[in-house]
């Protein structure tokens, strides 16, 4: 594809992970300038938190936000009902 079709893809796709990452980045021949793209390649750091549970809330869980937020995308694409 073209640089201007692959940077609006790369766009569209950082915006749907937004608050999910701590650290992002375009890798890959969009971040070399190229003009030709074969893929886009979007490098990132997943936003961790820690959330505390139980009847008692001593139980603790660290939830990975990017990976939800994939996980419910790709369901969605594949035809399954979003979370």
């Amino acid at each position: 594809m073209q640089r201007p079709e692959a940077i609006a893809k790369a766009r569209a796709f950082v915006v749907a992970l937004e608050s999910t990452y701590d650290d992002l980045v375009v890798a890959g021949s969009l971040r070399r300038r190229l003009a030709m793209i074969g893929d886009v390649e979007i490098v990132a750091v997943p936003k961790l938190e820690t959330v505390t549970g139980g009847l008692f809330g001593d139980e603790t869980l660290t939830v990975d936000r990017l990976d939800g937020r994939l996980t419910r995308a790709a369901g969605h694409r594949r035809g399954e009902q979003a979370a």
